[in-house]
């Protein structure tokens, strides 16, 4: 780790959740006052949660407490990266926020970068309840997207690299690249 959510300045909880295949993961859960919402952070490939402070702060200013967490192999989490094991790393996310914090689906906002935008949208896809909507975002400018709720996207790059199997979301088709 290279810093915490109080070296920024945030309060915040250190989380361990179970995933149902018995690995670990650590996660922050970043409180604001009088919060607006939650955002839900899958955060993309490259570092850990402690890379991400620069979105914490950013959510914290907006009014909306925060769930980050690594995936299986990633910081402080146990286990392998694998992609059938982020799939259940971000069950395991949603879990804690809805059962383990008692926060309606209603209220939680799913946020995806670059990769996270994978795990993000599946677990969408997977029935997660009405939540507020879904943002997918890359560091490469000109495919990020907010979209409304029940909306699932994936940006361009991340379909045609293979990182993320757009058949397996019911009802999604594969946009065609402009020629």
């Amino acid at each position: 780790m290279v810093a915490t959510p109080k070296q920024a300045g945030l309060a915040y909880e250190p989380v361990k959740i179970s995933t149902t295949d018995g690995e670990t993961l650590h996660g922050w859960f970043v409180p604001a006052a009088a919060a607006n919402g939650t955002v839900l952070f899958f955060h993309g490939n490259a570092g850990n949660i402690s890379h991400r402070m620069e979105y914490l702060l950013m959510f914290h200013r907006l009014g909306y407490d925060t769930f980050i967490f690594d995936y299986r192999g990633y910081g402080e989490s146990s286990g392998a990266p694998s992609e059938s094991g982020t799939y259940l790393d971000a069950q395991a996310a949603w879990r804690y926020l809805t059962e383990t914090k008692g926060i309606p689906p209603a209220r939680i906002m799913l946020f995806g970068e670059s990769l996270g935008g994978a795990a993000c949208g599946a677990r969408k896809a997977g029935g997660v309840g009405a939540g507020v909507g879904i943002y997918l975002g890359t560091r490469h400018g000109g495919e990020n997207l907010s979209l409304p709720a029940g909306a699932v996207a994936v940006p361009l790059r991340l379909q045609h690299a293979g990182i993320f199997a757009v058949g397996r979301l019911p009802g999604v088709r594969r946009p065609q690249p402009p020629r």
